[in-house]
């Protein structure tokens, strides 16, 4: 384990606690009797992902049961595809594509034949190797195989370990860019297997975010093999690759399929033929185990209940518990251990408190007696109209210039029944002569020739309220004399119309 000296010290400290942990959690627990032929795969540590899985957890990624929500958000989440690959349906194999090609991070790890559609063929092993160089602990089926350098997975990395390993074929993906991390060399039976590959990794160079592992061998991430080789070095090399980006969402996928929203969870041991229903056979317990029963005391032996007390009785009673009390000097007893004076410091604090908390009953009594007085009547007066409230607001000079305006070219509308300002003109004493405007006295021409001036040419920057007051008494009496009588002829009126 050559490769485990240059490992980085803040990670393989913490694989090997989660080994550990593994085997203290499997043997710790008392041994029970059970039969060898009713023990499943699932049970032996060995085949767990649980050191695989709290290297990713060390990253941030929180497992979650919803595999739906985890491929709503693919830039935040990490999927492991783990177990019975042959089981998982063509639907669901094409949905973790698009989830990769979303940018997100998949990890799919297998021994069975099967077809990953559109990216690759995996075909069941197990393979050996007729090169001794080869076998790992001198087994022929469990090999060490040479990695390619310069990839994400291979940081320190120069080998791995792989146990009774499927294939797979080359990569038919061109979305992705693919690097053989490990192959079979030429000397690998079948030879079907001989130089095809045993792990990829397909990235995304376009966004930097899309992630695929693939891997032939099943139990290469599992507990049981990390211990082997450099294969823990891979392990956090293969986390370090799948958590980047900031993720937060796990979701591992074992025993076939992604579980369809509104249905149950499938049991990943339901999968798994049921063994033999071998009952241990019934053995008593030894004579010193069993339990006895309490002996029951004989009738002679029963105690009879005491007599009921009298008066006297309890009067006896209490006169001999005072006796005893008394003869203790319990209370001499207690009071020799009380200071016999007080500092003149606890004097002052005593006396404070009290003034303190007698001050505070006065001012509760007050306020007691305060809230019983009957509040004065209440006075009722008249609501004041919107205008003598706005009224009451001081207006600044600068506005009423714009009101003045306002109601010289709303005045001149509703006389002319036109909105052109050559119509307007028509109004001044000068420019035409109406029967009506001669009548007009002459401070109302000089008025009416004022509000057509500023309806036209505008009101001056600043008017003050005097004169503000004044062209409103003047819009007022034209426009009453307006409504018992036209300003304009008719015939001046249609045109203006027209």
């Amino acid at each position: 384990m050559a490769g485990i000296r240059n490992i980085r010290n803040s990670q393989l400290p913490a694989l090997l606690l989660c080994c550990c942990t593994v085997l203290l959690t499997r043997y710790s627990a008392p041994a029970a009797a059970q039969d060898p032929a009713a023990a499943t795969a699932g049970d032996d540590w060995r085949n767990g992902y649980r050191g695989f899985r709290m290297l990713l957890e060390e990253h941030g990624v929180q497992a979650e049961d919803d595999a739906e929500q985890v491929l709503r958000f693919p830039r935040q989440s990490v999927i492991l595809v783990l177990g019975k690959l042959s089981d998982f349906p063509a639907r669901d194999w094409l949905r973790l594509r698009r989830f990769v090609a979303q940018g997100g991070a998949l990890l799919v790890a297998g021994e069975e034949s099967f077809r990953l559609p559109g990216v690759t063929s995996f075909t069941a092993g197990p393979v050996e190797s007729i090169d001794a160089r080869e076998h790992y602990l001198q087994h022929s089926d469990v090999l060490a195989l040479p990695c390619e350098s310069g990839t994400p997975l291979t940081v320190e990395l120069s080998s791995i370990v792989v146990n009774r390993t499927a294939w797979m074929t080359a990569s038919e993906d061109e979305s992705l860019t693919w690097t053989t991390i490990a192959r079979l060399s030429k000397a690998t039976i079948p030879s079907a297997a001989a130089g095809q590959p045993v792990l990829m990794l397909g990235m995304d160079t376009q966004n930097n975010a899309g992630v695929m592992i693939l891997c032939a061998d099943g139990s290469l991430f599992a507990d049981g093999m990390l211990w082997h080789g450099e294969n823990s070095i891979l392990a956090i090399n293969a986390a370090d690759l799948l958590c980047r980006g900031n993720r937060r969402r796990l979701a591992v996928l074992e025993y076939g399929g992604i579980p369809q929203p509104g249905l149950d969870q499938p049991n990943p041991l339901s999968s798994m033929p049921p063994g033999p229903f071998n009952p241990n056979p019934f053995s008593p317990p030894p004579p010193d185990r069993l339990p006895r029963s309490r002996p029951q005391p004989r009738r002679d032996q029963m105690q009879t209940p005491p007599p009921p007390r009298d008066l006297k009785t309890t009067i006896a009673t209490m006169n001999a518990l005072l006796d005893k009390v008394q003869k203790t000097n319990l209370l001499n007893e207690t009071l020799r251990d009380r200071p016999r004076s007080m500092p003149p410091t606890a004097w002052l604090r005593t006396i404070l408190l009290l003034i303190g908390s007698g001050v505070a009953v006065w001012l509760l009594l007050k306020l007691l007696r305060s809230r019983r007085s009957p509040l004065p009547a209440w006075q009722a007066r008249a609501m004041q109209s919107l205008f003598s409230v706005t009224s009451a607001r001081q207006i600044a000079g600068s506005e009423f210039g714009p009101s003045a305006e306002i109601l010289c070219r709303e005045f001149c509308l509703q006389v002319t029944g036109s909105d052109y300002e050559l119509d307007w003109l028509k109004l001044r004493s000068d420019s035409h002569k109406a029967p009506l405007i001669e009548n007009l006295a002459r401070a109302q021409r000089t008025a009416l020739n004022d509000i057509v001036s500023i309806a036209t040419n505008g009101a001056p920057p600043q008017i003050t309220r005097k004169r503000f007051e004044q062209l409103g008494t003047a819009i007022r009496q034209l426009w009453q004399q307006h409504r018992q009588r036209p300003l304009l002829p008719a015939s001046a009126m249609t045109v203006a119309a027209d």
